[in-house]
């Protein structure tokens, strides 16, 4: 079965696994111009063998390394690939020659190909994120001794369960709780930050780097081979401003946006790093678990480094709960209390015109939204989608299942026989399934931090129309498919832009509903509530569509805007087709160059278009100064699939097959098998 990968040197090649290389080839040029070598040479690129199929490193080493001496291990982050490193070509051919087409514990099957070069987006960066610093020269030998002499690895600590799967940790100050993520400021721990630590910390305000002196410190302990998952520091627990020395060891730090951009740091021992703005907020940082790390020498070569013992101090600021907290930066901006017309349609998003814009948008109005409205949106959230319990129930007994997108939740204990975990992008909800003793985690469905081919089914309720570009929609459904395993199922429900079919309502379009209900889980409300609210929102889509009209932006979009207004909550007069055009990025009116503005949707009326801001109503807490509540109007995103988007989506996907698709009460559903690893 095993064979040479370079094709044109074997006679005997085992087809199938032929035709699997061509398609391996292929997608590594896709990613990351992977160029593929025809002669042998002594790295070798192994295609279902990186950290984005659920490999990790030992089970490589162990079967790279028999009979032969390997260099180096090569795994990047959410890649599906890995690269292997040999001293002699002649002992890369012997290794590819066994192991190409062999199975992984896990299922998956090894495709080896021969590359003369790692691809630079392994390599050390020097283009920073925005907001980050290095410092180099800060901390002496002398100090170093110093600040790793604090250190006392006691019994207490190991009683404690302050040894994580990848590391030993110690913190002062407050204990940073990784179950929740977070901190309790009302619990600090007796030991404060040492005072030996004040000398950097005073030096880094003076410098101004930051403007607070830091309450907690955690010290983890790395050995060579160990790592982190990339994380965002948990923005509700701390302050701007995040600072890690690196002690003992050099290594390189992964920072990725949310928008695909990758750069690798090179952190040299005793260097000391300081996270701000964008850097803090919005990229992630992570620790690819390997021995070595290629790094840059002064005169622009590259060298292999091998990583030893480092410990590093990360210190950082707990959050004020009554300090507001920044998540906006660089050009991220929120809404402003009781803004104008004209400031209401600035700050109206424009529909997004790539990955960057996507991503920005995204974080605007999904992710800090539903933060925001958590404890209010759950309260709506409590009655299950009738036919995502059938789904739960059809699954076998002893099934592991992934709920991506849970939520408060509402989907857990529905079938007692199987396992369920689940992940969230709001840090606000995830807590709330903690405190229902839900096993949830805080995740991105864009890369999901579960391994490959380990969940026999996964669900995925009003989770992928909040994705506002048809590659993002189209990468969360490749990574809900990654984490099943060959013959799992998947069951998606997105929010369909026909709110009417067969001459029946949905339950969303029905006056009785809650001013807030995109799903028919929530309870009824009263009609003076319902008529109070309305007539808010009507109030602000008449300013918005009068400063349209004023400032000359996309009159038709004004009109339509206008004409949009409910009485009663239906709809008084149809909006042109036209706008869909308008919302499709092409404008009706040569002379408007800008992308068009996201249209708000009124509450309980038909679709006009595809992309669009849904409101959400939240009610301000009472306070002793206001008898009445006032209600402040937040704004998510939507993408509504058209009928049959979804199917055209999903059949796209080579690896899948639908098993099943339903409209059910104005949502648009599918069922996928997963075919293939």
């Amino acid at each position: 079965m095993a064979a040479p990968m370079f094709v044109n040197a074997a006679s005997n090649v085992d087809k199938k696994i032929i035709k699997k290389l061509n398609r391996c080839r292929h997608s590594l040029r896709k990613l990351d111009s992977i160029e593929i070598s025809e002669e042998p040479t002594n790295i070798l690129c192994v295609f279902n063998g990186g950290l984005g199929t659920g490999v990790c490193r030992e089970e490589l080493e162990r079967i790279f390394s028999q009979d032969a001496n390997v260099e180096d291990i090569i795994m990047l982050p959410q890649r599906p690939y890995s690269f292997v490193c040999y001293l002699q070509v002649e002992e890369a051919i012997q290794i590819c020659n066994r192991v190409n087409g062999a199975k992984l514990s896990n299922g998956n099957q090894l495709y080896i190909s021969y590359v003369r070069h790692v691809p630079v987006c392994s390599f050390p960066s020097g283009d920073f994120p925005p907001g980050l610093i290095v410092e180099k020269d800060l901390i002496s030998e002398d100090y170093e001794k110093q600040l790793l002499q604090l250190i006392n690895w006691d019994c207490q600590d190991l009683k404690a369960g302050n040894i994580l799967k990848h590391r030993r940790v110690k913190h002062y100050g407050y204990e940073f709780r990784y179950g929740l993520n977070n901190v309790d400021p009302e619990n600090p721990l007796s030991e404060g930050i040492p005072k030996e630590c004040d000398a950097i910390l005073l030096q880094l305000q003076r410098l101004g780097h930051i403007s607070h002196h830091p309450d907690q410190l955690t010290i983890n302990e790395y050995l060579p081979g160990q790592g982190i998952p990339p994380h965002v520091d948990t923005p509700s627990a701390f302050e701007d401003g995040i600072v890690s020395i690196s002690l003992g060891s050099q290594v390189v730090m992964d920072f990725q946006h949310p928008d695909g951009r990758h750069r690798s740091i090179v952190l040299p021992r005793r260097s000391v790093l300081i996270m701000t703005g964008e850097s803090r907020y919005v990229w992630t940082h992570g620790i690819t678990p390997r021995k070595s790390d290629i790094v840059p020498l002064t005169d622009g070569a590259l060298t292999l480094f091998k990583r030893e013992m480092r410990t590093s101090f990360t210190f950082r600021k707990v959050v004020n709960p009554d300090h507001h907290i920044p998540y906006q930066v660089s050009d991220y901006h929120t809404f402003t209390k009781d803004p104008t017309p004209s400031e209401k349609l600035n700050n109206i998003p424009e529909l997004p015109m790539s990955e960057s814009d996507a991503a920005e948008l995204e974080v605007l109005h999904v992710h800090k939204v539903y933060n925001e409205i958590a404890d209010h949106f759950s309260s709506t959230r409590h009655s299950p989608w009738p036919k995502v319990t059938n789904f739960l129930r059809s699954l076998p007994e002893g099934s592991l299942v992934a709920d991506i997108g849970c939520g408060n939740g509402k989907y857990f204990g529905l079938n007692r026989s199987i396992f369920q975990i689940g992940s969230d992008r709001s840090e606000n909800l995830v807590q709330i399934c903690r405190e229902r003793n839900f096993q949830a985690f805080v995740g991105d469905i864009l890369a999901i931090p579960l391994r490959s081919n380990a969940f026999d089914a996964s669900i995925c309720i009003a989770v992928i129309h909040h994705l506002s570009t048809k590659q993002r929609r189209l990468n969360a459904i490749q990574e809900l498919l990654r984490i099943v395993r060959p013959g799992g199922k998947i069951l998606i429900q997105v929010w369909a832009m026909e709110q009417e079919k067969n001459k029946q309502q949905s339950k969303y379009l029905k006056k009785n509903l809650h001013a807030n209900d995109d799903t028919c889980d929530n309870p009824e409300t009263n009609r003076s509530t319902l008529s109070n609210v309305q007539q808010k929102e009507d109030k602000q889509i008449s300013e918005l569509s009068d400063t349209m009209k004023q400032t000359k932006i996309t009159s038709q979009l004004a009109e339509e805007l206008s004409s949009a207004k409910t009485i009663n909550g239906t709809s008084s007069k149809p909006v042109a087709k036209s706008l869909e055009a308008v919302n499709d990025g092409i404008s009706t009116n040569p002379a408007v160059t800008n992308p068009p503005r996201l249209a708000v949707h009124v509450n309980r009326t038909c679709f006009k278009q595809q992309d669009l801001l849904v409101p959400w109503t939240k009610k301000k807490k009472k306070t002793t100064q206001v008898k009445d509540e006032e209600a402040a109007i937040l704004h998510r995103f939507y993408h509504v699939f058209q009928e049959g988007e979804l199917e055209e989506l999903c059949a796209t996907l080579s690896c899948a097959g639908i098993s099943q698709s339903y409209y059910d009460e104005g949502n648009w559903c599918i069922v996928l098998t997963k075919t293939q690893p």
